[in-house]
Order: C-alpha cells, then sequence, then structure tokens
C-alpha cells in the first residue's frame, strides 16, 4: 500500500482515501439501519457480509491515510524531497529521540 502511496500525487491519494473511507461508514449505517429495520438478528442476515467488507475497507483507507501522512511528516522531518528525504529519515529520527532523551522528555 506504502508503494501505492508513493506513486500517487500525495494529497490526491490523501484525499481519495479519505473519501473512501466516509463512504465506507456512510454505507455501513446504511446498511445498519435497513438491518434494525426488519428486526432479525444481524448476523443472519444477508446485510452481514457486506458490512463485514465495508468495515475492512474503511480500516484499510483509515490505515492508507495515516500512512501518507506520516510519510509526509517523515519527509518534511528529514529536509529533504520525497525520495532523498525518505533515505535519510531514519537518522534524522534516530537523532531526534536521543535529543529527547538528552533532555528528559523520552517517551513523552
Amino acid at each position: 500500500m506504502g508503494r501505492l502511496l508513493d506513486n500517487v500525487y500525495r494529497p490526491l491519494g490523501l484525499g481519495a482515501m479519505l473519501a473512501v473511507q466516509d463512504l465506507c461508514i456512510l454505507l455501513s449505517c446504511g446498511a445498519l439501519a435497513v438491518a434494525a429495520r426488519t428486526g432479525a438478528p444481524l448476523a443472519s442476515t444477508p446485510l452481514f457480509p457486506l458490512m463485514v467488507v465495508l468495515a475492512m475497507l474503511e480500516k484499510l483507507s483509515s490505515i492508507s491515510s495515516e500512512l501518507a501522512i506520516e510519510r509526509d511528516w517523515v519527509t518534511q522531518l528529514a529536509g529533504g524531497c520525497h525520495r532523498s528525504g525518505s533515505r535519510q529519515a531514519p537518522r534524522v529520527v534516530g537523532a531526534a529521540c536521543v535529543l529527547d532523551q538528552m533532555n528528559g522528555r523520552a517517551g513523552t
């Protein structure tokens, strides 16, 4: 998923993932409302597998949008462009952790 996000313009990919997440939540709420009107146990209705798939898609899009934001944050922290910044990021993040530990802010 990360490789796919690297090949897409990041704001566009993030917007698409947020739209998919919102759509899945909306459809899940609609399916739940329809299932509540029937009065049958939810697990016995044909809407249950649909709701499971929608929940999985919502979680996948949520993770993808968080990943897109974190990748942008790390490259900005590294102070480079998208490709070279991602190579420098572990060193920069490691140095920031050491500085935090020296200042007594570790774990905050």
